[in-house]
Protein backbone atom coordinates (compact mmCIF):
# COMPACT_ATOMS: atom_id res chain seq x y z
CA UNK A 1 0.00 0.00 0.00
CA UNK A 2 1.21 3.36 -0.91
CA UNK A 3 -0.50 7.12 0.31
CA UNK A 4 -1.18 5.78 3.68
CA UNK A 5 0.18 9.04 5.32
CA UNK A 6 -2.57 10.86 3.20
CA UNK A 7 -5.90 10.44 2.89
CA UNK A 8 -5.65 7.73 0.84
CA UNK A 9 -4.57 4.37 -0.17
CA UNK A 10 -3.24 2.63 -3.27
CA UNK A 11 -2.80 -1.19 -4.39
CA UNK A 12 -1.35 -2.93 -7.33
CA UNK A 13 -3.50 -6.62 -7.98
CA UNK A 14 -1.49 -9.31 -8.89
CA UNK A 15 -2.20 -10.91 -12.13
CA UNK A 16 -3.31 -8.26 -14.47
CA UNK A 17 -2.52 -4.76 -14.54
CA UNK A 18 -4.99 -3.02 -12.26
CA UNK A 19 -4.04 -0.61 -9.69
CA UNK A 20 -6.63 0.51 -7.14
CA UNK A 21 -6.78 3.97 -5.43
CA UNK A 22 -9.21 4.36 -2.11
CA UNK A 23 -9.94 8.20 -1.02
CA UNK A 24 -10.87 7.88 2.74
CA UNK A 25 -12.50 9.80 5.35
CA UNK A 26 -8.92 11.83 5.53
CA UNK A 27 -8.87 12.91 2.03
CA UNK A 28 -8.16 16.45 1.67
CA UNK A 29 -8.11 17.45 -1.56
CA UNK A 30 -6.01 20.65 -1.92
CA UNK A 31 -3.27 18.53 0.18
CA UNK A 32 -3.68 15.24 -1.65
CA UNK A 33 -4.28 15.60 -5.48
CA UNK A 34 -0.83 16.14 -6.21
CA UNK A 35 0.82 13.47 -4.00
CA UNK A 36 -2.06 10.85 -5.24
CA UNK A 37 -0.97 11.93 -9.23
CA UNK A 38 2.87 11.59 -8.94
CA UNK A 39 2.20 8.34 -7.13
CA UNK A 40 0.05 7.04 -9.29
CA UNK A 41 2.13 8.04 -12.20
CA UNK A 42 5.30 7.27 -10.85
CA UNK A 43 3.30 3.26 -10.18
CA UNK A 44 2.12 3.79 -13.94
CA UNK A 45 5.69 4.61 -15.28
CA UNK A 46 6.89 1.04 -13.72
CA UNK A 47 4.13 -0.73 -15.33
CA UNK A 48 5.10 -3.54 -18.47
CA UNK A 49 1.26 -2.90 -20.03
CA UNK A 50 -1.12 -0.64 -19.89
CA UNK A 51 -3.26 -0.52 -16.18
CA UNK A 52 -6.74 -0.16 -15.74
CA UNK A 53 -6.92 2.65 -12.46
CA UNK A 54 -9.61 1.81 -10.84
CA UNK A 55 -10.61 5.10 -8.78
CA UNK A 56 -12.69 4.63 -5.44
CA UNK A 57 -13.82 7.71 -4.53
CA UNK A 58 -16.68 7.24 -1.51
CA UNK A 59 -15.63 10.60 0.37
CA UNK A 60 -18.11 13.34 0.36
CA UNK A 61 -16.46 16.31 -2.42
CA UNK A 62 -17.76 19.56 -2.89
CA UNK A 63 -17.98 20.79 -6.23
CA UNK A 64 -14.94 23.19 -5.75
CA UNK A 65 -12.81 20.04 -4.81
CA UNK A 66 -14.26 17.41 -7.85
CA UNK A 67 -12.88 20.38 -10.15
CA UNK A 68 -9.66 20.83 -8.43
CA UNK A 69 -9.15 17.29 -8.41
CA UNK A 70 -10.06 16.63 -12.70
CA UNK A 71 -7.55 19.45 -13.37
CA UNK A 72 -4.71 17.50 -11.36
CA UNK A 73 -5.24 14.45 -12.64
CA UNK A 74 -5.72 15.43 -16.39
CA UNK A 75 -3.90 18.92 -16.43
CA UNK A 76 -0.58 18.99 -14.09
CA UNK A 77 2.61 17.58 -14.90
CA UNK A 78 2.94 14.24 -14.63
CA UNK A 79 -1.00 13.74 -14.77
CA UNK A 80 -1.68 10.02 -14.20
CA UNK A 81 -5.07 10.37 -16.35
CA UNK A 82 -2.89 11.36 -19.58
CA UNK A 83 -0.26 8.86 -18.73
CA UNK A 84 0.30 6.87 -21.85
CA UNK A 85 0.39 3.22 -19.45
CA UNK A 86 -3.13 4.04 -18.28
CA UNK A 87 -5.97 2.24 -20.41
CA UNK A 88 -8.66 2.87 -18.78
CA UNK A 89 -10.01 5.22 -15.23
CA UNK A 90 -12.97 3.52 -13.44
CA UNK A 91 -14.54 5.79 -11.14
CA UNK A 92 -16.32 4.28 -8.22
CA UNK A 93 -19.05 6.53 -6.67
CA UNK A 94 -22.25 6.97 -5.53
CA UNK A 95 -22.31 10.57 -5.71
CA UNK A 96 -23.81 11.92 -8.82
CA UNK A 97 -21.47 14.96 -8.62
CA UNK A 98 -18.67 12.68 -9.22
CA UNK A 99 -20.31 10.95 -11.36
CA UNK A 100 -20.92 13.91 -13.54
CA UNK A 101 -17.14 15.55 -13.77
CA UNK A 102 -16.26 11.78 -14.80
CA UNK A 103 -18.58 11.82 -17.70
CA UNK A 104 -16.71 15.14 -18.95
CA UNK A 105 -13.47 13.73 -18.41
CA UNK A 106 -14.15 12.61 -22.10
CA UNK A 107 -14.66 15.56 -23.63
CA UNK A 108 -11.96 18.19 -25.44
CA UNK A 109 -11.67 19.79 -21.65
CA UNK A 110 -9.68 17.46 -20.16
CA UNK A 111 -8.17 15.69 -23.01
CA UNK A 112 -10.78 12.81 -23.62
CA UNK A 113 -10.11 10.62 -21.16
CA UNK A 114 -11.26 6.63 -21.26
CA UNK A 115 -13.09 6.76 -18.23
CA UNK A 116 -16.03 4.90 -17.14
CA UNK A 117 -18.28 5.18 -13.49
CA UNK A 118 -19.46 2.69 -11.90
CA UNK A 119 -21.75 2.21 -8.31
CA UNK A 120 -19.90 -0.52 -6.49
CA UNK A 121 -16.10 -1.45 -6.88
CA UNK A 122 -16.78 -5.46 -7.89
CA UNK A 123 -18.95 -3.83 -10.95
CA UNK A 124 -15.20 -2.43 -12.15
CA UNK A 125 -13.69 -5.37 -11.28
CA UNK A 126 -16.15 -7.38 -13.77
CA UNK A 127 -15.75 -5.23 -16.10
CA UNK A 128 -11.86 -5.15 -16.06
CA UNK A 129 -12.27 -9.55 -16.56
CA UNK A 130 -14.45 -8.20 -19.05
CA UNK A 131 -12.26 -6.30 -21.56
CA UNK A 132 -9.22 -8.39 -20.45
CA UNK A 133 -11.25 -11.60 -22.29
CA UNK A 134 -11.88 -9.58 -25.40
CA UNK A 135 -8.11 -8.60 -25.77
Amino acid sequence: MIGLMHGYSMQLMDGPSVLITMQDNGWNTRRDSHPLSQDLSALLNSAATPVFVVIDVQTYLSFDDVVYWANVMTREPRAFLTHPKMREALIVTTDPLVTRVGHSLNTDIYGNIAARDFREIDEALRYIEVKLRES
